[in-house]
């Protein structure tokens, strides 16, 4: 091998010498590349920071919980303000206008200052009522709203206990039905704005109960369903099958006046109660022969209008000495016999409507001594279905 030779062997090798230090050089800078970015990402996931300033600002106050939800949190002057979300974004952006509204109305009312009564109302409904009641519920609140509207559309912490007071005073001459609903859900939205310390008086326990008279809520005694139904026969059929649907289904009035054909399943025996009140009000319960043979007789439906049958129900109650009834006095009397009937409380609370066996035991059964469950079924001929 000449010299010429020998030196350009040397060369190549230094070359490729070369060439393989800069591959692992570059090799080394992108490791620590991938690890820097790594370690960026690290501290922002655990501490909620980065480099830029902005960002600083934004993410205080701000972490990531062990669940994965993104919070806020800020205590000031011992009350503490709390938001939580999935999205980082989302609370970023609740924090900002938390902090502009700091800005512009102090510590103190940060919250009561900013919402209206009617607002809150509306929301109240939505978060805590809406999942657990009826359709006819929600239309009442739906009619509950338009007060609000007119008579409370201001701010929730400039509105006295006085003004709630006049108010469900003013409308209990006029509507006292009305009325008494109205101070369940004032008194029921007061409790949680209080509780959330948008007001500082807890006004539900200052208002006073409206006085709406109902009369007497309680079962007939074995002598005045004796004596109501004897009245009763003397009535047109369409009447006096009312009544009786009424004590045997429990159907509080609008629920029998809404009976049709199509509810009752000869074939299982069965019918359906049409009920709006609660959730449980809608059922299906068990009939015995008897009672689909006179339902037969009733044709199409009932005829008239229920303020109609409420006040025949009250001529019958003044004619056998017991003007303290009223109609949905039927009601507290089926449970009643359903129970000298013998039949299991489960089945009472389903054919009632009711949610649990509390309010069927302790509002709706009055029981007399001395009542059998012979007598009840020689009264009624048996159209209770007792077979459970």
């Amino acid at each position: 091998m000449d010299d010429m030779e020998f030196h350009r062997e040397v060369y190549d090798g230094l070359h490729k010498i070369i060439d393989i230090a800069k591959y692992i050089l570059a090799c080394d800078l992108i490791k620590v590349g991938r690890e820097k970015h790594q370690e960026e990402k690290k501290i922002v996931v655990l501490n909620g920071t980065s480099p830029s300033k902005n960002e600083e600002d934004d993410m205080k106050n701000i972490r990531l919980t062990k669940s994965g939800v993104w919070q806020f949190r800020k205590k000031i002057e011992g009350k503490e303000y709390s938001y939580s979300n999935k999205l980082k974004t989302k609370v970023i952006e609740y924090k900002r206008d938390f902090e502009k509204r700091l800005k512009t109305k102090g510590t103190e009312k940060l919250v009561a200052e900013t919402i209206k009564f009617n607002d809150f109302a509306k929301k109240f409904f939505e978060t805590y009522r809406r999942r657990k009641v009826s359709k006819r519920t929600i239309e009442e609140w739906t009619g509950t709203f338009k007060y609000f509207d007119k008579f409370f559309n201001k701010q929730i912490s400039k509105i006295k206990p006085e003004d709630f007071q006049n108010f469900i005073n003013e409308l209990v001459d006029e509507k006292p039905t009305t009325a008494l609903k109205l101070y369940n859900k004032i008194c029921a939205i007061c409790r949680k704005a209080y509780a959330l310390q948008l007001i500082k008086l807890d006004i539900a326990e200052i208002l006073e109960v409206p006085d709406v008279h109902y009369g007497i809520r309680r079962a007939l005694t074995y002598d005045e369903q004796v004596k109501f139904l004897a009245e009763a026969k003397k009535l047109p059929a369409d009447t006096y099958i009312f009544f009786l649907f009424c004590l045997i289904t429990s159907a509080r009035r609008e629920e029998a006046r809404r009976y049709k054909p199509s509810d009752l399943d000869r074939k299982n025996k069965t019918l359906f109660v049409n009920g709006t009140k609660t959730l449980n009000a809608p059922r299906r319960i068990k009939v015995t022969d008897a009672f689909i043979k006179l339902l037969d007789k009733l044709g199409a439906g009932f005829q008239h209008t229920a303020d109609f049958y409420s006040r025949e129900a009250k001529a019958i109650f003044e004619k056998i000495g017991s003007p303290d009834l009223t109609l949905n006095c039927l009601r507290h009397t089926c449970a009643t016999n359903m129970v000298y009937l013998k039949i299991p409380v489960d089945f009472r609370k389903h054919i009632m409507g009711h949610s649990t066996t509390i309010t069927t035991d302790r509002i709706y059964t009055h029981i007399e001594i001395g009542v059998s469950k012979e007598k009840i079924e020689k009264l009624y001929q048996n159209l209770y279905f007792t077979k459970f």
